[in-house]
């Protein structure tokens, strides 16, 4: 599975695969925005070049513009708010193994100026999605497998299955969303459901994208600990370990009087520590932290304070 992902909504992103050798595409390629359309294309293959496709393109909030011939037996998904923009399939042709399924009501296929030297077979087509041309359509007539349209001297051939009521079908405007427009009377709308309402088998589904990572280096999450006292109070340790960095530890003491407790905490890292902990009655606090070393400076040290609350204590190197 390859995705190309991107936010959509301030201008839009451009996707491209425009491979100047072989190229041929047996799993699933999503091109994909996330939030809206308010611009961004997709393009794969080049003019001049053959491509294959024997799996699946997922096109999402995004115009698809065919660049190459195409060979295989695959699908393109145009999904939501997205359009398939056919341009030069007179010379650009698309293999009949190609289908072009329109899985949502606001998808459409845009076949510019001239005829296909081959029908475009097409699946998914109603609900009022479109199926349209870059100029004014002057009939059409639907045989009960095939959609021919006329536009001026030029007859287009579509293969859009059986089981269509042709009263249903109507010439309206083209639809095609942010990036293109609207033209008048250049769209083929059909305001019954498709027909054959299911995914089609050659389709693989379209999941959506996993979210990228934004850092390549996450570090330790702080972990909080709570233990309960030999007393009636609860103090609270917060151990911070940052990798290449200083080791920190802060010490929450209860301000009340309490006895001496100890407390032994094992590290993300390999030092283990005691704290002792006493406290006397408007007195001095004192904290006394042992620990363990192999250098040859002494393994303890011993602070004084009349508040220990959010004190940082760093381990000795």
């Amino acid at each position: 599975m390859v995705w190309f992902a991107g936010i959509g909504n301030t201008g839009g992103s451009t996707f491209a695969i425009q491979p100047y050798g072989s190229f041929i595409n047996r799993g699933t390629i999503s091109l994909y925005q996330y939030n809206s359309r308010l611009g961004g294309t997709s393009h794969l293959g080049l003019d001049g070049h053959t491509i294959t496709n024997d799996g699946t393109v997922c096109i999402y909030q995004n115009i698809f513009f065919q660049g190459s011939i195409v060979k295989g037996n695959g699908c393109w998904d145009v999904g939501l708010d997205s359009n398939f923009w056919a341009t030069n399939v007179n010379t650009r042709y698309m293999s009949e193994g190609q289908l072009i399924y329109l899985s949502t009501t606001a998808s459409s296929i845009r076949i510019d100026t001239y005829p296909p030297n081959l029908p475009l077979h097409i699946a998914g087509w109603g609900n009022n999605n479109d199926i349209g041309l870059s100029t004014h359509i002057n009939n059409f007539r639907y045989d009960g497998l095939n959609l021919s349209i006329t536009s001026g001297t030029y007859i287009y051939q579509l293969v859009i299955g059986p089981g269509y009521d042709s009263s249903l079908m109507r010439i309206g405007p083209a639809h095609y969303g942010s990036g293109i427009g609207t033209i008048a009377n250049a769209g083929i709308l059909y305001s019954g459901p498709p027909p054959h309402s299911e995914r089609p088998s050659q389709c693989n589904e379209c999941p959506k994208p996993p979210k990228a990572p934004t850092d390549t280096f996450v570090p330790n999450e702080t972990t909080t600990v709570t233990t309960t006292w030999t007393g009636t109070y609860t103090t609270t340790e917060t151990y911070t370990d940052t990798e290449g960095g200083t080791d920190t530890v802060v010490i929450e003491i209860p301000t009340t009087s309490n006895s001496q407790t100890t407390i032994t905490t094992t590290w993300t890292g390999t030092t283990t520590r005691t704290i002792i902990e006493t406290e006397t009655v408007s007195g001095t606090d004192t904290v006394i932290i042992e620990i363990p070393t192999t250098s040859s400076r002494n393994p303890s040290q011993s602070l004084s304070s009349r508040s220990l609350s959010s004190r940082l204590l760093s381990p000795l190197p």
